[in-house]
């Protein structure tokens, strides 16, 4: 009798891990509800954006990659690239009292706007490379970059900076520190 336990609860334990809900492809969708997807999906546009490793709910529909800074005395000059799931504002590097100018976007001038105090564009789906200017009277201490930026090539008065010096949680890029003869602030 103990062992038509043992297999009954076996049994029941493959059964359970086997039916699992998954969310259903857009191609398997029944036909008579295929024209409902657009209305369903339309409060939903990260649907389709990928997510961070750790959580399903956080999904990031705008992905910065590399950012190349070159900082000089009286000006810097930025290229970033993005790859974006779903249209999206994306932040640039600067701030109000360092705005970035003369902003392109895939070789096209845009449109820069301000939100919560940082520059941003909105790009569309796609892969995009993003370029702009600064201009200052003297280097800042620091510069405003996406939080979310990967590598991050920095160059101050033509000397490349290897291990620069990032505050990750505020998004800030110290440009002068050590390597490149001024100190940081206290």
């Amino acid at each position: 009798m103990k062992w038509m336990q043992c297999l009954s609860i076996m049994l029941a334990a493959i059964i359970t891990t086997q039916i699992q809900a998954r969310p259903l492809p857009l191609d398997k969708v029944p036909e008579p509800l295929q024209p409902w997807i657009g209305w369903v999906l339309q409060d939903s546009p990260e649907y389709r954006c990928p997510f961070l490793y750790n959580s399903f709910r956080q999904k990031r529909c705008a992905w910065p990659s590399r950012l190349t800074l070159d900082i000089q005395e009286r000006q810097g000059h930025f290229v970033m690239h993005w790859q974006v799931y779903a249209e999206s504002w994306t932040e640039l590097p600067g701030s109000d009292k360092n705005w970035p100018a003369h902003v392109m976007v895939d070789e096209k001038p845009a449109l820069v706007m301000q939100r919560n105090g940082r520059p941003v564009i909105k790009l569309e789906k796609g892969s995009h490379t993003v370029a702009g200017d600064f201009v200052w009277d003297f280097i800042p201490d620091n510069l405003a970059i996406p939080r979310d930026s990967g590598v991050i090539r920095l160059a101050v008065r033509d000397k490349v900076i290897d291990n620069p010096e990032l505050d990750s949680d505020k998004g800030q890029l110290w440009l002068k520190n050590s390597d490149t003869g001024s100190s940081k602030p206290a």
